[in-house]
């Protein structure tokens, strides 16, 4: 229950407000960010007005016409970054606002372990991730109307937020498939991935060069080998990861049956499959973060029911320490990858 403390005949709920100081604090960081992230000069001309209207005609509606909005009323360029960051941080927070407030703080912590480098590097799309987690939570409740308009809302951002409209159906299986196998299949896809699609993988990027995108990719590649010097060891402890959710799985699906935990388990398991056989590529990998953004929630219950309902044994005490790693890897990531400068 939330605290109120009264002063005369008003109230302040104490939960609230900091959900509010947290979501504009994230908004203006973020926003007043200057040159972090792989695109963002790239947005700083969109929404400084640079963009001419062929490039215009290739951005979603709501991210064009709120840059337009910005530029054409004067105002400065980071008021469209700052209403980027305000989306995608408070979809995140609207996630666990109803039925699974417990799991506020870890579901922020992991938003800004696993998305905030995403959130940075491809904008439009980090939103569509944070709508449709949001929109997640309609496909337990079986409510495919309003899964449908938002996965539409979020199209608006990003247009490939639409892949996800038929997974309504998959997401609510019930399948029985043992762990073993689960882990079998995890390790299979991680294997074709790094042998047989890498393959193909690279001769996609060679016809990104010859189609005229050198430039860009070798942007991209520059910046992110920071991330990869400790991106071996950040995947070994992922996978890691992945093994102790899915030897646990059946029990959190037992626990928190009525908080949607099985959506979110099957979107996190098909999202860690695509993940093993695209990761080779810096954007096919892309698709699978739409699934993977699942892993917010499902390390979130993954945490809360070793802290809170497995008080005792070795497994705890290793889950829990894991994650922590994974919590410092992706903080080291994030700190190194780039310097940190604000208009």
């Amino acid at each position: 229950m939330s605290r109120t403390v009264r002063f005369g005949c008003s109230g302040i709920n104490w939960r609230s407000l900091g959900i509010y100081i947290s979501i504009v604090s994230f908004s203006l960081i973020v926003g007043f960010r200057w040159d972090v992230g792989v695109d963002y000069m790239t947005y700083y001309e969109l929404a400084s007005g640079y963009f001419t209207q062929s490039q215009l005609d290739r951005i979603e509606p709501f991210a064009r016409y709120t840059a337009q909005i910005v530029y054409t009323n004067g105002l400065p360029f980071y008021m469209w970054f700052i209403l980027m960051a305000f989306l995608q941080y408070f979809f995140v927070v609207k996630s666990v606002d109803r039925d699974k407030g417990y799991l506020l703080f870890y579901a922020v912590l992991f938003y800004l372990c696993y998305m905030l480098a995403f959130s940075m590097n491809i904008v439009r799309q980090a939103v569509a991730f944070s709508i449709l987690l949001y929109a997640y939570n309609y496909i337990y409740r079986k409510k495919i109307f309003h899964y449908a308009i938002w996965c539409v809302i979020a199209a608006l951002f990003h247009k490939s937020a639409l892949v996800m409209l038929p997974f309504y159906f998959l997401a609510n299986l019930k399948l029985n498939i043992s762990a073993f196998f689960q882990i079998l299949i995890t390790f299979l896809f991680f294997v074709i991935g790094k042998t047989v699609i890498s393959e193909f993988i690279l001769s996609l990027s060679n016809l990104w060069i010859l189609i005229g995108y050198e430039g860009v990719v070798n942007r991209i590649e520059d910046q992110v080998k920071t991330i990869e010097m400790g991106g071996g060891l950040g995947m070994v402890f992922n996978y890691l990861k992945y093994t102790i959710v899915i030897l646990y799985s059946e029990k959190l699906k037992e626990t928190y049956s009525d908080c949607g935990f099985n959506v979110f388990y099957n979107l996190f398991f098909i999202g860690i499959c695509i993940y093993g056989v695209t990761m080779m590529d810096m954007y096919l990998s892309r698709l699978s973060q739409y699934f993977l953004v699942c892993d917010i929630m499902v390390s979130s219950f993954l945490i809360h029911y070793l802290l809170k309902v497995k008080k005792t044994g070795i497994n705890r005490l290793l889950g829990i320490g894991l994650n922590l790693l994974i919590v410092f890897i992706s903080i080291y990531s994030l700190s190194t990858a780039q310097e940190w400068k604000f208009v």
